[in-house]
C-alpha cells in the first residue's frame, strides 16, 4: 500500500500542473489581542517575482483583510524578513493566515487557527453594521474529497461567477477548479481539492469587490472516495490536522487514483524485476551443473589415471600375476625325475652301430632346474611384494607374456606324465620279461652265419660279435640256460617292445660283424 501511494503521489507531480506551495522556508504568525499589534516573519529561502507580498487574513464566515507588505520587509542579504500591523477584528474572532505574492498565489504553509484575544483597546474596530445579505452561499454537506460542490451567487446584484480559494489550517492554499457555471442561473460548481478528515474555509472573490469566507468546514468523503483531484505537494501538510482516518483515507484514495499508465508501468517493472530473478538462477542452476559435470569427469580422469599407472621399477613382464595352482608343485626329486643318463649324451645320439637305437629328445638340466639366476629371482620377489602391496593385479589383455612360474607349472606337469610313461614303461618290460621266459629256448649255433634275411639258420655267438661299448646294450638271458640275446636298451614304446620279444635280423648282425674289426664285448 505504501508503494502505490508513493508511486502515485511521483505521477501525481510528475504528471500534474505544480502548485507552488512555499517560497520561504519558514512563515510565523503571532499571537494577537484585541486591536493589538500582529507581526510575522519569514526566513530562508527568495522573495517571489511578483512583489509586494501580501499578507491574507480569512477570518471565518467573514470579509477576508488583504494588508499589503512592504518590499523593503524582506532583507536579501539575510534572507530575513518581518511585518507588523493591527487586525481589525474583535475579540474571539477566528482566522487563518497565509502570506501571499502580488498574484494571490501562497509563498508558504496557512497557518494555524488564530483566536483574538480580549483586550481594553478597541480603537481599530469599526463600527457595528447591520446585518447584509451574503454573496455567496456554499451547502457544507456538498463539500466532500474530490467531489463537485455548488455556489450559489445573486447575479441580480451584480455578482459574478466567483474565484474560489481553498484555505487548510497548517496546510496548503489552493484554487478550486471550476468545472461549469450558469451565470443566468447564478450557480457554478467547482471540484474540492482536498483529503477527506481535513478542514477547510473558502475565499470567494468575483473580482468585482464582492469577496466573501466561509465558515471552516469539514472534508467529507469516505473509503470509496478517488483521490485523483489532488495536485498539490501532500508532504507539506501538516501532521497535527490529519488524524488517522484521513491517513488511511489518503493512502486508500491515493492508490485508487493511480491511473493506468501507472499500472501499466508498475506490471512492466515488477514483471522485468521477476523475469532478471528467474534468468539469473536459471543461470546459476546452469552453472552448478557443468561445475559438477566437469568435476565428476575430472575425478573419473584421476581414477583412471591411477589404475593405468604402472609402479615404479617394476617390469612389465612382471606386472601380471598367474594363477593359483590346482595343486602344490611338487620337487623333481619327489617325482622321481633323474637326470639325463650317459648314453644320452652328445656322443651317443647318433650311432651308426646302433641303427634300432631311437633317439629322444634330451631333457636339460637348466629346464628341470628351478633355481633361477639372482637378479630374475629379486626382480620376481620385488614384483610379488609389489604386488601383495597394491592389492590387486593388473592384466593387459593386449601383452600376454610367458613367466617363468608358467614355465614351471608346464615343467611339473610334464614330470607328472613322465612319471605315468615310466611306471607304463616298467610295466612293460615286467610283461616282456615273462613274455621271454614263456618262450621256447633255443641255443643259436656257433657255425658259420646263414645268408642274409634267413631267420632259420643258427645265429652267431655272442663273442664273436663286434659290439660297441655303449652301456645301451643289455642282454637277455633265455630259458634252460640258453645263451642269450643281446639287445639294445631303449625307453619303451612301441618299436622297442617288440624288438625285445624277437631277435634282430642275423643280416643286420653279420653286417655289424663285418663292419666292426675287433671287439670283445661283455655281457652286461
Amino acid at each position: 500500500m505504501l508503494t502505490a501511494l508513493v508511486l502515485s503521489l511521483c505521477g501525481i507531480l510528475a504528471f500534474s500542473p505544480q502548485v507552488v506551495v512555499s517560497i520561504f522556508n519558514t512563515i510565523e504568525f503571532s499571537s494577537i489581542q484585541q486591536c493589538g499589534p500582529f507581526s510575522v516573519t519569514f526566513s530562508g529561502g527568495k522573495a517571489p517575482l511578483a512583489l509586494p507580498l501580501t499578507l491574507t487574513i480569512i477570518p471565518f464566515n467573514s470579509t477576508p483583510i488583504s494588508i499589503p507588505i512592504p518590499n523593503d520587509a524582506w532583507n536579501p542579504a539575510t534572507s530575513t524578513g518581518a511585518a507588523v500591523t493591527f487586525l481589525p477584528l474583535p475579540a474571539g474572532a477566528t482566522f487563518v493566515a497565509s502570506l501571499d505574492d502580488a498574484n494571490g498565489y501562497p509563498t508558504g504553509l496557512v497557518s494555524d487557527v488564530i483566536a483574538i484575544d480580549s483586550s481594553s483597546n478597541s480603537s481599530c474596530l469599526p463600527p457595528p453594521s447591520e446585518s447584509t445579505q451574503r454573496s455567496f452561499n456554499v451547502d457544507p454537506t456538498t463539500i466532500a474529497q474530490c467531489a463537485p460542490f455548488n455556489v450559489t451567487f445573486d447575479q441580480a446584484a451584480g455578482v459574478g461567477v466567483p474565484r474560489v480559494r481553498g484555505f487548510m489550517p497548517r496546510g496548503f492554499s489552493l484554487f478550486m477548479d471550476e468545472t461549469s457555471e450558469s451565470p443566468s442561473t447564478g450557480a457554478a460548481t467547482y471540484v474540492m481539492e482536498g483529503l477527506r478528515g481535513l478542514e477547510v474555509a473558502l475565499l470567494l472573490d468575483d473580482g468585482q469587490g464582492h469577496r466573501e469566507t466561509t465558515p471552516i468546514m469539514s472534508i467529507l468523503g469516505d473509503s470509496t472516495s478517488t483521490a485523483s483531484c489532488i495536485h498539490v505537494n501532500i508532504s507539506q501538510i501538516s501532521s497535527a490536522h490529519l488524524s488517522n482516518s484521513s491517513t488511511s483515507s489518503l493512502a486508500a484514495n491515493t492508490s485508487k487514483g493511480i491511473s493506468s499508465g501507472a499500472l501499466v508501468a508498475i506490471a512492466v517493472v515488477s514483471s522485468s524485476i521477476v523475469g532478471g530473478v528467474l534468468i539469473l538462477l536459471g543461470l546459476y542452476i546452469w552453472r552448478e551443473r557443468k561445475r559438477r559435470q566437469a568435476l565428476k569427469i575430472q575425478m573419473d580422469a584421476e581414477r583412471q589415471s591411477r589404475y593405468d599407472e604402472k609402479p615404479r621399477g617394476v617390469s612389465d613382464d612382471f606386472m601380471v600375476l598367474p594363477p593359483a595352482p590346482m595343486s602344490p608343485i611338487k620337487s623333481p626329486t619327489l617325482l622321481g625325475v633323474r637326470h639325463n643318463p650317459a648314453y644320452v649324451n652328445a656322443k651317443f645320439t647318433k650311432s651308426p652301430m646302433s641303427p634300432e637305437f631311437i633317439q629322444y629328445p634330451r631333457i636339460d638340466d637348466d629346464r628341470l632346474s628351478f633355481q633361477r639366476s639372482p637378479a630374475l629371482q629379486s626382480a620376481g620377489l620385488r614384483s610379488l611384494g609389489r604386488e601383495a602391496s597394491l592389492g590387486r593385479s593388473k592384466r593387459r589383455p593386449s601383452m600376454q607374456t610367458l613367466r617363468s612360474l608358467d614355465i614351471e607349472q608346464i615343467l611339473a606337469r610334464a614330470t607328472i606324465y613322465e612319471e605315468d610313461r615310466r611306471r607304463e614303461r616298467e610295466e612293460a618290460e615286467a610283461e616282456a620279461a615273462d613274455a621271454v621266459q614263456a618262450a621256447p629256448s633255443y641255443k643259436p649255433s656257433r657255425s658259420t652265419p646263414p645268408p642274409a634275411f634267413n631267420l632259420d639258420s643258427p645265429r652267431k655267438d655272442v663273442k664273436e660279435l663286434n659290439v660297441p661299448q655303449s652301456p645301451a646294450y643289455s642282454f637277455v638271458t633265455t630259458t634252460n640256460d640258453q645263451p642269450g640275446v643281446d639287445v639294445p636298451y631303449t625307453p619303451v614304446s612301441d618299436y622297442t617292445r617288440i624288438s625285445s620279444l624277437a631277435p634282430p635280423p642275423r643280416a643286420r648282425l653279420a653286417d655289424d660283424g663285418s663292419r666292426t674289426s675287433s671287439y670283445t664285448g661283455a655281457a652286461l
